[in-house]
């Protein structure tokens, strides 16, 4: 079944708002914890292009919301929250943060296995993941 282009816009503009809200929010909770380092809704410049880390993420939050909205019929469950939950889990987590991330910038894979960076990277991805199902559900109708 061919995904109408207009639902892949709808799912980058709802991965780059979960980014701003969801995910910002679990990583100013778990900052203020002390769980892990670094700063919740950062301006800071990063990469090559020296873009504001806040925008950096929510651009690749809607990467990622484009290719949920994609595959979303694909994904186990049933309400939108666990297929979410299930892509946030699994392609943004495993595959981007974990894999991914580590082969492009040379840095430990899996985390390099700390409990405490698994358990941040699990609940933010976590939280992204349902976030985006939530905003794309309503977007896309």
């Amino acid at each position: 079944m061919p995904i109408a282009p207009r639902n892949v816009g709808m799912g980058f503009l709802a991965g780059a708002i979960a980014v701003l809200t969801a995910h910002q929010l679990i990583v100013y909770v778990l900052t203020a914890t002390g769980l892990i380092a670094g700063r919740a809704w950062s301006l800071h410049p990063v990469g090559p292009f020296q873009v504001p880390a806040l925008l950096n993420s929510a651009f690749w939050g809607g990467v990622w919301g484009a290719i949920f909205a994609v595959i979303a019929g694909w994904l186990p469950g049933t309400r939108p929250w666990s297929k979410g939950l299930v892509f946030g889990l699994v392609f943004p987590l495993l595959i981007g943060a974990w894999i991914l991330v580590p082969l492009i910038k040379g840095q430990p894979f899996l985390a390099g296995l700390s409990p405490p960076r698994l358990l941040a990277g699990v609940l933010i991805h976590a939280t992204y993941g349902v976030a985006l199902a939530a905003l794309y559900s309503r977007l896309a109708r």
